[in-house]
């Protein structure tokens, strides 16, 4: 059989590549590896369909998806992509495309071996997360004490960004490494900004 073809992420894709929440949703887009049966690529990616629904390719089986159960960095996913490759290839040489006649649709299937390398993916990565700096942590605004940071009146762009970063930063470094992300903190910092200018003009009158 042909072997699978690992697509990892470069080594310039931003730790956080696989974090994806969408306005009006409650969590992050699910993340996944996924086996495309077609042509072997083996890859990690995030759902992005909104709701239960799924891909054409998703819904024939013709992509095999493996869900994670925290969102991993890409270093994190990268890794899972090698070690779980032999698996992943198991599941390629044991996999068929078939042509449903009655509806003229390619439906892809395994075998029992495939499936039991399937089970094994599944169970390994139920496992994933114990190591806080593998996952990327999402973190509202509410917990966010922008008091100590220096937003000022007259605080630039730049430097409410730099303020941002740092912000990420510590909530990285007191929570076991995990890569920390904040919905609209750039926007919550430039209101902060905002209020404050706007209050020195105001006693300024």
């Amino acid at each position: 059989m042909t072997a699978i073809a690992i697509n990892p992420f470069t080594t310039d894709a931003a730790s956080d590549s696989l974090w994806h929440h969408y306005d009006g949703q409650q969590a992050a887009q699910p993340v996944y590896l996924s086996l495309d049966l077609r042509d072997g690529e083996w890859t990690a990616d995030y759902d992005g369909t909104v709701g239960p629904g799924a891909t054409f390719a998703i819904h024939y089986g013709l992509v095999r998806i493996y869900s994670l159960p925290a969102i991993p960095t890409v270093e994190a996913a990268n890794r899972l992509l090698a070690d779980l490759a032999p698996l992943a290839q198991q599941v390629y040489d044991h996999s068929t495309i078939t042509v449903d006649y009655r509806t003229g649709n390619e439906v892809g299937g395994v075998d029992d071996a495939g499936r039991e390398a399937e089970e094994r993916i599944i169970e390994a990565l139920a496992e994933f997360g114990g190591d806080d700096a593998d996952i990327v942590s999402e973190w509202s605004i509410d917990v966010i004490d922008s008091g100590g940071y220096g937003v000022a009146a007259d605080s630039t762009d730049e430097q409410i960004a730099a303020i941002a970063n740092e912000i990420l930063s510590d909530l990285a470094a007191n929570n076991g490494g995990a890569v920390a992300v904040c919905p609209g903190l750039v926007h919550y910092l430039t209101g902060i900004r905002d209020e404050l200018a706007g209050g020195r003009a105001g006693g300024d009158d």
